[in-house]
């Protein structure tokens, strides 16, 4: 079944482009300009693996830890020199379109972050085609209310997720954490580059692994969702960020996934974070003086109200008041190599 045949034609962007087009669209390392696409995923996982290794090497930690029964449910911690239980707390999903990735490459993050005082969680979750989105929703909503019941004096959980992980993060904004037996101290989620309506990934070579039925992608779209939820903290935030070079569709997934959560009561804010790619903005997170990583002198202080100087800070973020100019980005970006390539 074509995706044409879905729905009203010209009801969404996506709907109106070619199967070619809209697999492009999906690849985010079609779209970067300083690497080819195979060199930036391979430039991505070094990075990630070098960042794990040093952090794991000079950082205390808790590796490996299971929160969960099954073999893949299990996550890292890694802690401040001065470690203690009351402490904000950054879980971290990595991205991969739910098919590949690992905790075990994805500690990027850690060194600027631990440096600052803040305890950083990466968080294994089982990948298709092992495990379904249902099951992954699943096993993240039980690491976040695990570091809650093990930490519970924590000064704040924070949620990060890139590409895939930033979907899964946003899932938890649509948790029901009472049949877990806790509600975490959620005060702020970071969703980088993320894919919140899963219905055009349906008709993208990524649905070979993901078998995703429009049942299924309706159930874990958060877009589709979120307007109607009520933060359980009125003062949690919402930061959606995305890369000047990622491709128009998520530059447009994350834009109205933003304006959605504008329309709920949700503190929202929306960064195009300039000159920075797909995979740029979490390579990135291992360089202290980073946009991304100054925390300032009291970790996650600008959700508390301060305010910052940076004008495009992961912690300190004006909202923009214009639509990305996607069209006039398009065609600034050379889209010929359309060899597919799965990725994040």
């Amino acid at each position: 079944m074509a995706f044409s045949d879905v729905g009203l034609p010209g009801e969404v962007p996506w709907k109106k482009m070619s199967a070619e087009e809209l697999e492009s669209q999906y690849c985010p390392s079609q779209w970067g300009v300083r690497l080819r696409a195979e060199e930036a995923l391979r430039t991505y996982s070094q990075i990630g693996i070098e960042a794990t290794r040093r952090a794991r090497a000079t950082r205390k930690s808790l590796l490996h830890v299971p929160y969960g029964d099954g073999e893949g449910e299990k996550l890292d911690i890694y802690f401040p020199d001065e470690a203690a239980e009351a402490l904000p707390f950054f879980l971290f999903f990595h991205g991969g379109y739910w098919q590949s990735g690992s905790k075990d490459e994805s500690a990027f993050m850690v060194d600027p972050l631990t440096a600052q005082g803040v305890a950083v969680v990466i968080v294994a979750y089982d990948i298709a085609p092992k495990g379904t989105l249902d099951q992954m929703v699943d096993q993240v909503t039980r690491s976040v209310a695990f570091v809650q019941k093990r930490y519970p004096s924590n000064e704040g959980i924070y949620l990060c997720g890139h590409s895939a992980g930033a979907h899964l993060a946003a899932m938890m904004l649509l948790a029901n954490w009472t049949k877990h037996g806790v509600t975490p101290n959620l005060k702020g989620f970071f969703l980088m580059s993320g894919v919140f309506d899963l219905e055009p990934i349906m008709y993208t070579s990524q649905n070979v692994a993901l078998q995703l039925t429009l049942e299924d992608a309706q159930r874990n779209s958060p877009q589709l969702k979120v307007a109607q939820v009520q933060p359980v903290d009125p003062t949690c935030r919402v930061l959606v960020v995305v890369g000047q070079f990622d491709s128009p569709e998520f530059h447009r997934q994350s834009w109205e996934f933003y304006q959605t959560l504008c329309q709920g009561e949700w503190k929202a804010s929306f960064e195009q974070l300039h000159d920075m790619d797909h995979f740029e903005i979490v390579e990135n997170l291992t360089q202290k003086d980073n946009v991304l990583t100054q925390v300032g002198p009291h970790p996650w202080q600008p959700f508390r109200g301060r305010q910052h100087r940076s004008c495009c800070s992961l912690l300190d973020v004006q909202t923009r008041s214009s639509r990305p100019a996607w069209s006039t980005w398009r065609n600034s970006v050379s889209t010929k190599n359309t060899k597919k390539v799965s990725q994040m």
